[in-house]
C-alpha cells in the first residue's frame, strides 16, 4: 500500500483521539446482495448488481496500516453470500491483530460445511439474525 493511503489511515485513526488501547471500528459491508427479501430491509440490498471481486491483499495491506487492535463487523445484505467470504474472514482473522475480533452479521442461511469453516476461524463471532417469514426453522441453526 502506498504511504500516501498509509497517511490517510493514520489521520483518519487519529481524528477520533483513541488511544492504542481502544478498539477501531471497521463497518465492511461485503456484499448488498440477499438471498431473502425482507419486508423492512428492500432498501437495504440490491440484488442486480453484481458481487464485487475483493483484493485480498489490498485487504491485508489495509489492516496492516491500521496496526492496531480493531472490530471488524461484516454485514450486506448477506454477506455470506459472497463468494470470497470465507477468504475475506480468514485474512482479517490472519492479519489483524490479536485482541482484534471479527463479527458477523447474518441470516443464517449460510452452507453447513462453511458454517463450520467460520466458527474454526480465531476472532470470530456469529450474529444471527431469524427471518422466520423466510426459512424452514427445522433448517435454522442455533
Amino acid at each position: 500500500m502506498p504511504l500516501k493511503e498509509i497517511n490517510k489511515i493514520k489521520d483518519l485513526m487519529e481524528l477520533g483521539g483513541l488511544s492504542k488501547d481502544e478498539f477501531f471500528y471497521v463497518d465492511f459491508r461485503v456484499s448488498s446482495k440477499c438471498n431473502y427479501s425482507c419486508w423492512y430491509c428492500k432498501d437495504m440490498h440490491n440484488n442486480k448488481i453484481k458481487n464485487t471481486h475483493f483484493d485480498l491483499e489490498l485487504l491485508r495491506n489495509f489492516i496492516r496500516a491500521l496496526n492496531r487492535k480493531c472490530s471488524f463487523f461484516l454485514y450486506g445484505g448477506e454477506p455470506t453470500i459472497h463468494p470470497q467470504f470465507i477468504d475475506i474472514v480468514k485474512v482479517i482473522s490472519e492479519t489483524s491483530c490479536p485482541e482484534s475480533r471479527v463479527e458477523i452479521q447474518t441470516n443464517m442461511s449460510i452452507k453447513d460445511e462453511d458454517i463450520h469453516k467460520l466458527i474454526n476461524i480465531e476472532k470470530v463471532k456469529i450474529l444471527a439474525s431469524y427471518h422466520h417469514l423466510n426459512c424452514d426453522t427445522k433448517d435454522f441453526m442455533l
